[in-house]
């Protein structure tokens, strides 16, 4: 029976459902405003359903933007009569570069759809509209798409990126404590690499989490509570690699051992490789300042779920 629950929540997941709401509705929306072809409705739905509601609305405001370009060159080039292949590959052209000057990568494909649409149109009947009429058209369903689809990602249940965060923090802590581990058994597996994308990962969901309060989402976060947990982090990270770069271990002190236990819930194997005694006081000092900053990260983590009310 569990196997089954998971299959259906794996099929109709949450943002399955929400885009396959928000790309019906805006189809329907469009027939009902009189678009003899809402496929773009569908289409832009689809697309501006994304992980952050912040990016949501975002790429929507520059899908919108950069439509409305492709748009108006179909326009240009209908009007002037240039209708010919060698116009649609030189136009292509355009606003692929134009979409990479403003940094609007995912706006590419949308806009050469609607660019490649108008430039294709041949009205066939009297009552069919002009290319101008159809290229208003062609908008009015891109934008309605896209409206749909941001409102369905920011009323519906929105991404949850404190929950991301959290597990980022959770599997991050995870990855510091096992390097801290391979560090005192003398191992040379520890990936500083896999360390940076933990920190690279914990940036890109603050940001998230940023982007999200101007569209005032994440009320309850107080930023500084993640600043506190972000830098520990950073902390954390500079002890490990300082520590890892010396590449030997003398003894721990005692007092460092007693902090293990304590921490870990068990003695773990230290492996010394060197007896220098003053390297020995210098290396226990930024161990004691790794264990309490271990602490720290465990207290603050565990604070900050308890926030969420998880």
């Amino acid at each position: 029976m569990s196997k089954f629950k998971n299959f259906l929540k794996h099929i109709f997941g949450l943002r399955t459902l929400k885009t396959a709401v928000a790309t019906t509705l805006s189809i329907y929306i469009a027939e009902l405003l009189g678009m003899n072809n809402p496929i773009l409705a569908g289409i832009s739905a689809v697309v501006s359903m994304t992980s952050s509601v912040f990016d949501s609305y975002k790429v929507s405001v520059n899908r919108m933007i950069s439509t409305i370009m492709g748009a108006a060159l179909a326009v240009l080039f209908q009007y002037f009569g240039i209708k010919s292949m060698i116009a649609m590959f030189f136009g292509i052209i355009f606003i692929i570069n134009v979409c990479n000057f403003f940094n609007w990568k995912k706006s590419i494909s949308l806009s050469c759809i609607v660019f490649v649409v108008i430039m294709l149109y041949k009205p066939r009947l009297a009552t069919d509209p002009n290319y101008i009429m159809y290229s208003f058209f062609r908008v009015t369903d891109t934008a309605i798409g896209l409206v749909i689809g941001f409102l369905i990602n920011y009323f519906i249940a929105p991404p949850s990126r404190p929950n991301f965060l959290l597990n980022t923090y959770k599997k991050s802590l995870e990855e510091f404590e096992n390097s801290f581990q391979l560090l005192l058994a003398s191992s040379p597996n520890i990936k500083v690499e896999n360390l940076i994308d933990d920190i690279n990962e914990i940036n890109t969901e603050l940001k998230s989490i940023k982007n999200d309060k101007k569209l005032f989402m994440n009320r309850e976060i107080k930023i500084s509570d993640i600043s506190t947990i972000n830098y520990d982090f950073y902390s954390a990270f500079g002890l490990i690699t300082q520590i890892a770069d010396t590449e030997n271990i003398p003894n721990v002190s005692q007092e460092n051992l007693e902090l293990i236990q304590k921490y870990f819930g068990n003695s773990l194997v230290v492996i010394p490789t060197c007896k220098d005694e003053e390297y020995y006081m210098a290396f226990n000092y930024y161990l004691t300042e790794l264990l309490e900053t271990f602490f720290k990260l465990r207290t603050n983590i565990s604070n900050f779920e308890k926030n969420l009310g998880n």
